[in-house]
């Protein structure tokens, strides 16, 4: 029986691994390459062979860098992954597998969920972006919801990162954790938008006010919060015992054109680039609410490490990576 032949826009870089290709009308080269045994998808964003054949391994090895450190390697907006997930429910609807809440949780996912989430990347939705949506949301109805509304709002939430956890789009480990509150609640579990930007705002001079032996202290205070915020980790044990040895630094660096050109010279010129290095601090957890298999990992972003810098600075006098270099056992939140 005779193969198919190959199309001359397909070429296989690694075997059952990493494949270049293009898609009618585009002369964009695709990529499509295997990490856990798991296909994923993305774009060269190339149109020269050779360079999108050396960008494909480069997405290859930034892949598996990232499912070492437990990211998810390849993301989709909230809104595909949503539509993802509507399409599963209302399949199952048709079968007869489904549930009647189905309807209500595709009703949210498109009147509530998209319009706010829609943009960014699903694994991106962490407890600010989520305040920010319960602000909003409180807003948009004229009242504080009820309990039940929050609990179908969040079941509906569950559906969409089951399936970016189905496609590997996220990771059990970047999955933020839903609180259910509502009208009922005398207690809220959690600060809103507004008073997370209250207590960030006011912070400086909170500590410009404290005696002169209260300041490290103060500091330190300031950095525990800032991390507990960007962070999730559950306040106690988790972060007053975590050690620097504990910490891994990496870097996700992206350049932002500005289109600005300055004169260099000689008639040259140059367009003023932007970088951000996109640094992003994993926390190794081992003390507290910990699975037991030996710990949980939580994913701090610039603010973390942010306030990581801070610490170092002040106890030791080396800048982060200086310091996470020493492995040193000392607890990260304390003063000198």
């Amino acid at each position: 029986m005779a193969t198919s032949q190959r199309i001359a826009t397909t070429h296989i870089l690694i075997e059952r691994q990493l494949v270049i290709y293009k898609r009618e009308r585009s002369e964009v080269w695709q990529c499509r390459f295997s990490v856990d045994g798991r296909w994923q998808r993305t774009t060269t964003g190339l149109r020269n062979l050779a360079e999108a054949k050396a960008r494909a391994h480069e997405l290859l090895i930034e892949a598996n860098v990232k499912k070492r450190m437990n990211v998810a390697p390849i993301t989709r907006a909230f809104k595909d992954v949503a539509k993802l997930a509507i399409k599963r429910m209302q399949k199952e609807l048709e079968e007869g597998a489904g549930k009647v809440t189905y309807n209500d949780y595709i009703s949210v996912i498109n009147n509530y969920l998209i319009p706010f989430f829609g943009k960014y990347s699903v694994n991106n939705i962490n407890a600010t972006l989520l305040a920010q949506y319960d602000d909003k949301r409180t807003k948009r109805m004229g009242k504080t919801p009820q309990r039940s509304t929050v609990i179908t709002h969040n079941a509906a939430l569950n559906r969409i990162f089951d399936e970016a956890e189905i496609h590997g789009f996220m990771y059990a480990s970047n999955r933020p954790k839903l609180i259910t509150k509502g009208k009922k609640g005398e207690r809220r579990v959690e600060f809103n938008l507004k008073e997370v930007q209250a207590i960030r705002n006011n912070f400086d001079a909170w500590i410009q006010r404290g005696r002169a032996d209260a300041i490290e202290l103060r500091n330190l205070l300031k950095d525990y919060v800032i991390v507990l915020l960007d962070t999730g980790a559950r306040p106690g044990k988790e972060l007053l015992d975590l050690t620097w040895a504990q910490i891994e630094l990496a870097y996700f660096p992206t350049i932002t054109k500005t289109g600005e050109i300055v004169e260099l010279g000689e008639g040259e010129t140059e367009e003023v680039e932007l970088t951000n290095l996109n640094r992003t601090v994993y926390l190794h957890i081992l003390t507290g609410k910990v699975s037991k298999a030996g710990g949980r990992r939580a994913v701090g972003r610039q603010p973390t490490a942010a306030a990581m810098e801070a610490i170092s600075r002040r106890n030791y006098g080396r800048d982060l990576k200086q310091q996470l270099a020493i492995r040193s056992k000392d607890k990260v939140f304390m003063y000198r």
